[in-house]
């Protein structure tokens, strides 16, 4: 056994159509995970509930390279109402960076700033709506979202979501906290 192993047990089937949902979408890195994992068999099968990207050409290269109507393109985060969304196991979010970001202007997350990175605190908006929160979040963005600049409004952002009654994993220079 290695200390991979030991970080990261391996995942169990699962069985069914797992229901995916993705904010800031881009082209859909994760949902391309989540095909390799349909072709590994680890699932059976998954289906796209909706995704939300606001640049037109995005989103409608996220449409062909995910095989998905572009119908399910929810748009911009501000505008969703989570009793509107449909439910789905698991959600993806990689909020934008450029607050955050060394290479950015460094003007950072917080709650009421208004900058692009604080729109990551629309998914928790979301989550306190929704009739039924996903089983699973996954959040992804640049190192420098721990760094002293910046740690105290993720520590509020990760309180948040403990408050809704998830339990995290943290994973910073690819080993996990």
């Amino acid at each position: 056994m290695n200390i991979f192993q030991i970080l990261y047990p391996p995942l169990e089937h699962f069985e069914g159509t797992l229901k995916v949902g993705t904010f800031f979408s881009g082209i859909g890195s994760p949902e391309q995970a989540i095909k390799r994992l349909k072709e590994n068999k680890l699932i059976d099968d998954y289906e796209i509930m909706f995704y939300c990207e606001t640049n037109k050409a995005t989103s409608k290269t996220y449409s062909v390279v995910n095989d998905v109507d572009e119908s399910k393109n929810l748009g911009s985060i501000t505008s969703i109402r989570g009793k509107n969304l449909p439910y789905a196991h698991i959600w993806f979010s990689g909020f934008p960076c450029q607050d955050i970001s060394i290479c950015g202007k460094l003007k950072g997350f917080n709650l009421k700033s208004s900058t692009r990175s604080s729109l990551g605190w629309e998914m928790i908006r979301l989550l306190g709506e929704v009739d039924k929160k996903p089983k699973f979040l996954i959040f992804e963005n640049v190192p420098n979202i721990t760094s002293y600049m910046f740690v105290k409004t993720l520590q509020l952002f990760k309180y948040d979501l403990e408050k809704l009654g998830y339990t995290l994993y943290d994973t910073y220079n690819g080993l996990m906290n």
